[in-house]
């Protein structure tokens, strides 16, 4: 997930930033509200002398429109350095059968597979205990939203703001303790 800058941050304008190989293959895609710096930064990513030859910057944005267009870049271009903390790159290879897994439990196509198996265990033991209480809960979420007669979505953003919010009153109870 992403992580949010503080509140001054967000309020910068926000640019993506994509580092092209020799071959004009996307390795890195990343997003920042210092252009001049972060996507030059080698102390960082030790790649970049070796392997980047060129940056593309978009012009500004805002955060959220920055954080959309990042994440939709890596999802087109799968960028090599782009991986999970942890994640090798020979994992990438090893991730086609959990995709195929996940698209076929869960009944998505496999673009949305693809992403959703950067969250799930990479030992397929482990792998499983989780893909079967995921489709569980989705089967449970779509029971429930074919009860009430709406989306599974609204449900999902309904837990989600539901969560929030308990999160907040918890913070705010602690903050002023």
């Amino acid at each position: 997930m992403s992580r949010r800058p503080g509140r001054e941050l967000e309020q910068l304008p926000h640019f993506v930033y994509i580092h092209l190989d020799a071959e004009g293959d996307a390795i890195y895609v990343g997003r920042t509200c210092d252009p001049e710096s972060r996507p030059h930064d080698a102390r960082r990513r030790p790649w970049i002398k070796t392997e980047s030859r060129r940056v593309e910057v978009s012009p500004a944005m805002s955060f959220e429109a920055a954080t959309w267009a990042e994440r939709a870049l890596i999802r087109a271009h799968r960028p090599k350095h782009n991986t999970r903390p942890g994640q090798t790159l020979s994992e990438g290879a090893s991730r086609d059968w959990r995709i195929d897994r996940i698209a076929e439990a869960e009944g998505v196509n496999r673009a949305t597979a693809r992403w959703a198996a950067n969250y799930y265990p990479t030992d397929p033991d482990e792998f499983e205990v989780v893909l079967g209480r995921r489709v569980r809960a989705l089967r449970e979420l779509r029971a429930e939203a074919d009860a009430r007669g709406v989306d599974p979505e609204q449900i999902s953003m309904e837990r989600i703001d539901a969560a929030f919010g308990a999160a907040m009153d918890a913070a705010m109870k602690g903050s002023s303790a």
